[in-house]
């Protein structure tokens, strides 16, 4: 019995502890805490309650589950890191590259338009009709290629962004089927009790 109860108490804290890594660390974003957790309890169990039985029960937990579970928690923060760095990259680049062709735009309207002027008295009409249109396909080019940059900007921030949810809902489909073989063990361990 006491063995019994020894490891539902561990079972529920060490489940406690994992329940809090997935859903308050992972928002928080902070790396330290949820490897502290997962290392120092079950090893402090270990030099508590000492005994046969849940040594080697601990000494399984410790170096078989653990490093499935970090390995895990590692993918998951790495692609939600690699998906947050893209993205804040992804907006810069947009920002800055808008913020040149808008001044480029600024730049080749203000010469178009003083070209207008200076040939307005000789040339009116024939200056007026290219310059314009080297300003309209100029525009309409610049427009399509915009387009197609925040296409693919937006196309692969997405992606990211879904690549991490799915890690993250298997992660959480794992630990569910995780507990529930646990459960089931020891709902056996007290039946046979």
């Amino acid at each position: 019995p006491f063995l019994c109860i020894f490891t539902v108490l561990y079972l529920f804290i060490y489940l406690h502890y994992l329940f809090i890594h997935l859903f308050v660390c992972l928002f928080v974003c902070s790396p330290v805490c949820p490897f502290i957790y997962l290392f120092i309890l079950p090893t402090v169990y270990l030099f508590v309650y000492s005994s046969h039985y849940v040594s080697i029960y601990l000494f399984i937990h410790l170096f078989i589950y653990l490093p499935i579970d970090l390995l895990i928690c590692l993918l998951i923060y790495s692609f939600i890191y690699l998906s947050i760095y893209f993205f804040i990259c992804t907006c810069i680049r947009l920002f800055i590259c808008l913020f040149i062709r808008l001044l480029i735009y600024l730049l080749i309207n203000l010469f178009i338009r003083l070209l207008i002027y200076m040939f307005t008295y000789y040339y009116y009409m024939f200056t007026f009709f290219f310059a314009y249109l080297f300003l309209y396909v100029y525009l309409y080019v610049h427009l399509f290629i915009c387009l197609l940059f925040v296409h693919l900007i937006v196309h692969l921030s997405v992606y990211l962004s879904i690549l991490s949810i799915y890690l993250f809902i298997y992660l959480l489909v794992y630990l569910l089927i995780y507990l529930f073989i646990y459960l089931s063990i020891y709902s056996l361990i007290f039946s046979t009790y």
